[in-house]
């Protein structure tokens, strides 16, 4: 026997769900065990043949189940509703694994998990009648693994995703619905390998709180565990981390696909063996480390004018306008393209130091993968040829892989005394 959802009562009770192969059978059984405060067993039954994933009480004293069954190649998700002494009511059976439940302002059920791989919502009426149900996910797979309900009436779903259909990449998927199924937002967080959720709690400040598992952040290749603290949209406020935040799927209707099969075992009452020896235990060595991915910064430093003038034989000397590009960052800087725009664009040329043989003029674009180590920072030069007369002004764009300000823009403007 084994448990998988745990549920702890007003009456300081206990109800669990899982599994047992009580009889011998070759295929485990949905369980359900009554348990008082101290331990004692109050009442245990076994029911159809599955695995109870989750186990959630009802608003009329009882409880509903959802329970995994498995039948050669094809899954499907047994929902069992009974009484508050374990007696069945109702039970269904359906196309696609459960794995959060949550009951309606209606009284119905609304059902969160997995189908054909992807993300599964499926809306039930007070006595498990299907009234519609959604997929989400669109190109890529996908998995709901816990639903919570907000005080807005709002529904916020934890899962992932496979954004680019990696079997080694696997990012955090969060988002929130209304009760018709309909998007409200979605975020996906994750690093180049595989981000696990596990579990999502509401925190009191509106936010959630996001249990998991990464082999993304920190060294090496290995799991480790993962703590998010979200705000109440899915962002983390002062931290970065890769995310992609868009329209990932809009929850596509699609066909119902369920059937009414019969219980093996309705309800039939178990009696366990029950063992009250002490267990042992330990304290491992846990450390924590907050882990927010470090980012490049890119500042520009006031440039500097300088107007034209006469050289030793007479001749003009181009005007100059030089810039100090830093990297306040923690990790490289990469420059990826520098851009003269606007009216005067024509009028100006590079001066930069970056590239082979200093004093090379390029016009009036630089595209490069220059990189600025951290703390440092590199001079470079825009050049007024001396051809050109009076008041001048355009625009520099600079293009980096700085995550919060990726294209930063510096006016030019140069003026003869």
């Amino acid at each position: 026997m084994s448990f998988n959802s745990i549920l702890q009562l007003s009456d300081h009770d206990f109800v669990l769900a899982g599994l047992s192969n009580a009889f011998g059978s070759a295929e485990p059984a949905v369980v359900i065990v009554k348990m008082a405060g101290d331990g004692r067993i109050k009442w245990q039954k076994m029911y159809g043949k599955g695995e109870a994933q989750v186990i959630r009480q009802t608003s009329d004293g009882g409880y509903f189940a959802a329970a995994s069954v498995r039948r050669g190649g094809d899954s499907s998700s047994l929902l069992l509703k009974i009484d508050s002494a374990g007696v069945a009511q109702w039970h269904k059976q359906y196309h696609g694994s459960v794995h959060a439940v949550e009951q309606t302002a209606d009284n119905g059920f609304l059902l969160a998990g997995e189908l054909k791989r992807q993300g599964w919502l499926l809306k039930l009426d007070a006595q498990g009648e299907p009234q519609w149900q959604k997929k989400y996910g669109g190109d890529f797979d996908g998995s709901f693994a816990t639903l919570r309900k907000t005080e807005e009436g709002k529904l916020v779903i934890l899962g992932s995703a496979k954004t680019n259909n990696d079997a080694a990449s696997e990012d955090i998927w969060l988002l929130q619905v209304a009760e018709d199924g309909t998007i409200d937002w979605q975020k996906t967080i994750g690093g180049r390998q595989a981000d696990r959720p596990r579990d999502l709690q509401r925190t009191r400040d509106g936010g959630y709180l996001i249990a998991g598992a990464t082999m993304s952040f920190g060294p090496g290749s290995v799991d480790r565990a993962l703590l998010l603290k979200v705000d109440g949209t899915g962002e983390i406020p002062g931290c970065t981390l890769p995310s992609f935040s868009a329209s990932l799927a809009a929850g596509e209707d699609i066909e119902l696909l369920y059937s009414d099969r019969p219980f093996e075992t309705p309800g039939q009452d178990l009696s366990f063996a029950f063992n009250n020896s002490a267990v042992p235990s330990f304290s491992p060595s846990v450390s924590a480390a907050s882990y927010c991915p470090p980012e490049p910064k890119l500042v520009v430093h006031a440039a500097r004018a300088r107007t034209d003038k006469k050289d030793a034989a007479g001749g003009s000397r181009p005007s100059q306008v030089t810039m100090r590009v830093r990297n306040t960052g923690a990790v490289d800087l990469t420059i990826r393209e520098m851009q003269i725009t606007q009216s005067d664009r024509s009028a100006f040329a590079f001066l930069w130091n970056w590239l082979p043989g200093q004093g090379q003029q390029v016009f009036p674009v630089i595209h490069t993968s220059q990189q600025i180590a951290s703390g440092k920072d590199c001079d470079f030069t825009v050049e007024l040829p001396s051809r050109f007369s009076g008041e001048t002004h355009a625009v520099l764009t600079i293009t980096s892989n700085d995550p919060d300000v990726p294209v930063t823009t510096v006016p030019l403007e140069v003026k003869p005394r």
